[in-house]
């Protein structure tokens, strides 16, 4: 797929996947988490996929007392990274950590 049209693709992904996961059992969330990891990964996007399975391993750790706001943001950020962005992932996982330690 070209890098724009994957983009795109990655993009609208997360946001149905913001959408739909208040909603979402655990199971459900982390197996759609699951998808996005592997089709980020599918098109080099590796920020992206480093996100989702952050947000899946809390999600699986702390169930409903997760901040999805916080990791939706960053989500949907990593999805506006492409494949020549792929230190981004750890540096966007640490934002995250950043704003919940002050």
């Amino acid at each position: 797929m070209e890098p724009e049209q994957a983009r795109t693709e990655l993009e609208r992904s997360v946001a149905t996947l913001a959408r739909d996961l208040p909603g979402m059992t655990t199971r459900d969330a982390c197996a759609r988490l699951d998808y996005l990891r592997r089709q980020a990964l599918l098109e080099g996007f590796m920020p992206t996929a480093v996100l989702a399975d952050g947000l899946a391993s809390a999600i699986t750790r702390q169930g409903r007392n997760v901040p999805l706001g916080t990791w939706l943001d960053a989500l949907t950020l990593a999805a506006g990274c492409g494949a020549e962005n792929g230190d981004a992932g750890p540096l966007l996982l640490a934002t995250i950590g950043v704003r919940f330690a002050a």
